[in-house]
C-alpha cells in the first residue's frame, strides 16, 4: 500500500517504517472490486486507488493540506473530500478522478467535514459545518455546534438544512427521495466559549436562536457577512494530481 506514496524501488526512497502513516478515509471505487482511500503522514497527504488484484494507483498528493472524508460521485468521475489546513480550518474540495480539475467549494473560518453527494440531477453536496472560535489574538479557541449545510456546485448557493444550538448534527446524507439523515449528538461547549470575547465564525442566519443567545443580540450575526462568499474557486495551492501505476 505504501509503495505508491514512497516511490518504492527508486533511488533514495524512504522507509515507510520510519514515518507515521494514517489512513484517514475509505470510499467505494469506480469499478467493482476497487477501493479508494486517503492517506497522510506528518508531511504529505494523498488519495489512492487499489483494485481487486492489489494494483495501486496514486490519484492525488500534496504537502499543503490533509485530505479526509472522501466521497465518490455516482458516475465515478469526481471525488468530494474535506481538506484540513494548518490554521485549524477545513473546506470541502472537489477533484476529478482522471483530470486536472481541483477546487475548494467552501471557504472561511469554519470546519467543513464529511461531504456526501446528493442523489439526483445537478451537483450538490451535504456536509457538517461548525464555526471556528478565535481569541483576541486570532488563535484557535474552539468550535461552535455542527450544522448541516448543502451546497450547489453549479450555482454556488449554500443552504443550511438543519441546525440546533444544543446539538452537533453529524455525518449527513440524503436519500433519493430527498429525506435527510444525520447523527444527533449533544453539543459540549466546554473549552469552546472562550471565543465569546474574540471572534466566532458560523453559518447560521441573524434569526438563529443560537446566534442571538451567543452574541446576546437580536440583530448581529457574524455569518451574515459571509453569505455571498460560497462560490467555487480554483485552489491557489500547489496540489499535484498524479496518476501512476
Amino acid at each position: 500500500m505504501a509503495g505508491a506514496m514512497w516511490g518504492a524501488g527508486q533511488p533514495g526512497a524512504g522507509d515507510p517504517g520510519e514515518f507515521r502513516i494514517a489512513i484517514t478515509s475509505v470510499a467505494r471505487g469506480r469499478n467493482p472490486g476497487e477501493l479508494l482511500y486517503s492517506l497522510e503522514t506528518d508531511s504529505i497527504s494523498g488519495i489512492f486507488a487499489v483494485d481487486a488484484a492489489g494494483v495501486e494507483q496514486r490519484l492525488f498528493h500534496t504537502a499543503d493540506f490533509r485530505v479526509r472524508h472522501m466521497a465518490l460521485n455516482p458516475d465515478g468521475t469526481r471525488i468530494a473530500a474535506s481538506i484540513v489546513h494548518p490554521d485549524f480550518t477545513a473546506n470541502i474540495a472537489v477533484l476529478q478522478v482522471e483530470g486536472p480539475e481541483f477546487f475548494e467549494a467552501s471557504e472561511g473560518d469554519s470546519l467543513d467535514l464529511a461531504p456526501r453527494w446528493v442523489p439526483g440531477a445537478g451537483r450538490k453536496l451535504v456536509f457538517q459545518s461548525a464555526g471556528v472560535g478565535r481569541d483576541g489574538g486570532g488563535r484557535f479557541s474552539g468550535l461552535g455546534p455542527f450544522a448541516v449545510q448543502q451546497i450547489d456546485l453549479d450555482s454556488g448557493e449554500m443552504e443550511c438544512l438543519a441546525e440546533e444550538p444544543e446539538h452537533d448534527l453529524l455525518a449527513p446524507q440524503k436519500d433519493a427521495s430527498g429525506a435527510l439523515y444525520y447523527i444527533r449528538r449533544p453539543y459540549t461547549a466546554a473549552g469552546r466559549k472562550r471565543a465569546r470575547y474574540g471572534r466566532w465564525s458560523t453559518r447560521c442566519c441573524s434569526r438563529s436562536a443560537w446566534c442571538r443567545r451567543f452574541f446576546n443580540t437580536s440583530t448581529f450575526s457574524p455569518c451574515a457577512t459571509r453569505a455571498s462568499r460560497w462560490l467555487p474557486r480554483k485552489a491557489q495551492r500547489s496540489a499535484s494530481p498524479i496518476s501512476s501505476r
